[in-house]
């Protein structure tokens, strides 16, 4: 037997056709659907027949592999392969790959939503709607303002591209930042501590890593506007929280939108419950489309590389 095992219960959720081209390729599947699948869930199910796993969040250990010899590939059902021990897989000689760009239209338009949500402060609002106010309410203008990107991947150049639509001054940050796009777009090139002091909408986009971790701490905070907003769509992690909620707290910066966060659901429900913050549940990817583009993705590149062909979205070599 040829097993595929798929840890993420979003793995062909609103249409059939990745779970069918695998089958019709030769191979066997094991699917969790539950909405938690634990280490010791994995461990149960794969095997010496194991030859691929395609995961979402779930944790992809350096024990999983261990357990499943024959193990080839490792396919991200998304983007952020933090979940994957990939020290592990390297040494292993297991590869690791991602689907880059099947979602990057989602987490921009959840990313640009968050604008005006935080600009108008429409939560607030609503909810004083519904409790029998009417309030007159005075908010800050999209259109024509700053925008700081920081990480140019295909979510930072799909949330750039919307800010310029809104006639927005787009800065952006990336160590291999696309120069050749940036020009074309007008978009300018800019350090982070400047983008931070300039920036009246600042949205992250970049993984979590050793260097990125608590890369936005109440040094960064502090210098930017009193009159901006942080937006994350990207991980938990890469904002240190406790230095937010400080800042939030005491009007440093005017708010923060999050669909990340250090834990997930957050233990500390402090940070969630300030007026001048707005959160979802890690949804920036999670519409009809980017679920289709994730799961036809990952098949494609499980199909590819267990047939011996090379795949541009390769994250590990051994």
């Amino acid at each position: 037997m040829r097993e595929i095992v798929i840890t993420t219960p979003t793995f062909g959720k609103f249409t059939e056709q990745p779970k069918v081209r695998l089958r019709e390729a030769g191979y066997t599947l094991t699917h969790f659907e539950q909405s938690k699948v634990t280490e010791a869930d994995i461990l149960s199910k794969v095997g010496n027949d194991t030859i691929a796993i395609i995961t979402g969040i779930e944790p992809i250990t350096a024990k999983i592999m261990d357990a499943s010899p024959n193990l080839k590939a490792i396919a991200k059902h998304g983007i952020g392969v933090d979940n994957i021990d990939l020290q592990a897989a390297k040494e292993r000689g297991i590869g690791v790959y991602n689907t880059p760009g099947a979602n990057a239209d989602a987490v921009a338009d959840l990313a640009v939503g968050f604008m005006f949500v935080l600009a108008r402060d429409i939560v607030q609002v609503n909810r004083a709607v519904l409790e029998g106010s009417w309030p007159r309410h005075f908010g800050s203008s999209v259109w024509g303002a700053t925008l700081g990107v920081l990480g140019f991947g295909a979510i930072g150049k799909k949330t750039a591209l919307r800010g310029r639509g809104l006639n927005m001054r787009v800065l952006a940050y990336d160590p291999y930042l696309d120069v050749k796009f940036s020009q074309a777009h007008g978009i300018e090139q800019a350090g982070i501590e400047d983008i931070l002091k300039s920036s009246d909408f600042l949205t992250i986009h970049m993984p979590l890593t050793g260097e990125t971790l608590n890369m936005i701490s109440a040094k960064e905070l502090c210098l930017m506007k009193k009159t901006a907003f942080i937006i994350n769509t990207a991980r938990g992690g890469i904002i240190n929280e406790s230095d937010l909620y400080a800042a939030l707290k005491d009007k440093v910066i005017a708010g923060a939108a999050l669909d990340a966060f250090e834990s997930e659901p957050p233990a500390d429900r402090s940070l969630l419950e300030l007026p001048n913050v707005v959160s979802t549940p890690h949804m920036g990817g999670y519409t009809y489309e980017a679920i289709n583009n994730m799961s036809n993705g990952a098949s494609d590149t499980v199909i590819a590389v267990l047939s011996g062909n090379a795949v541009p979205n390769r994250i590990v070599y051994s």
